[in-house]
């Protein structure tokens, strides 16, 4: 889709803005088979039109195509503010700045060093970022081992999000229990179904609560205001969802294969 977007650029004029890039870094670009370039971006947080000085608290990303995948005119870092030479389109809801060139890097535009505190949580287990537009905010944690995503779910603001890391932060104080009582909990939840589904679906054999739970990773939290959480995790050998939900009171409600 964003290839097809960029051909509306040609005939667009260049402006300059500043950018304030979100946490998510570039992880390489994307191309279809019979394309000649890689398609790649970096989303951007807000910006600020430098002709007009106007501020603009909008999600988008700036994108460019690249021959050579491991080449690219610039790494842009995560929570970083860029003068920019771009061209603009808004497709739908989607704002999509086509990159011509960096002007400054790491600048210190202060309308928008002062929306830092607004849109990111830099914590010591973990950096997260909130969007107002979800009411959500996401980050990712090392969780015995494993990159988990972590997300904030129904946060009305950044205040709201602090207080929903509060709750993450209990987890995460004695995450090695954690870990072992939601997979023992998955185990003896879930494990007549699991059987089920091997029986019907797969080749392999029946297996055991202990097999069950060695074989779970976990794969993504989502934690609320008033800590209940919802938890993924994988059935590495078997390639299947399980979720629970509880609280981080201890409390757990169920857990079940996911359709």
């Amino acid at each position: 889709m964003i290839k097809s977007i960029l051909n509306f650029f040609k005939n667009t004029s260049e402006k300059e803005v500043y950018i304030l890039t979100s946490l998510s870094t570039f992880a390489g670009g994307v191309k279809s088979e019979n394309d000649t370039h890689w398609t790649c971006s970096q989303t951007f947080v807000a910006y600020v039109d430098c002709e007009t000085n106007q501020l603009y608290k909008t999600k988008g990303i700036i994108s460019w195509q690249t021959k050579d995948n491991n080449k690219h005119p610039f790494n842009f870092e995560p929570k970083t503010i860029y003068k920019v030479k771009v061209k603009q389109i808004k497709k739908n809801d989607l704002l999509i700045f086509s990159f011509v060139e960096v002007i400054d890097s790491f600048n210190k535009n202060n309308q928008l060093l002062s929306l830092i505190d607004e849109f990111f949580i830099v914590d010591a287990i973990a950096n997260f970022e909130f969007d107002k537009n979800d009411n959500t905010a996401e980050g990712e944690i090392n969780w015995l081992g494993e990159e988990v995503f972590v997300y904030f779910s129904n946060v009305q603001n950044i205040t709201s999000a602090k207080q929903t890391l509060i709750h993450l932060k209990k987890i995460m104080k004695n995450i090695s229990s954690w870990d072992h009582k939601l997979k023992t909990y998955i185990a003896e939840q879930t494990l007549e179904k699991v059987n089920d589904w091997i029986s019907n679906y797969s080749e392999h054999s029946k297996i055991t609560m202990n097999t069950l739970k060695n074989d779970s990773i976990i794969d993504t939290i989502d934690i609320y205001p008033n800590g209940d959480f919802f938890i993924s995790y994988i059935l590495k050998t078997y390639h299947y969802m399980i979720n629970v939900e509880g609280n981080v009171n201890g409390e757990f409600k169920k857990a079940y294969l996911e359709e």
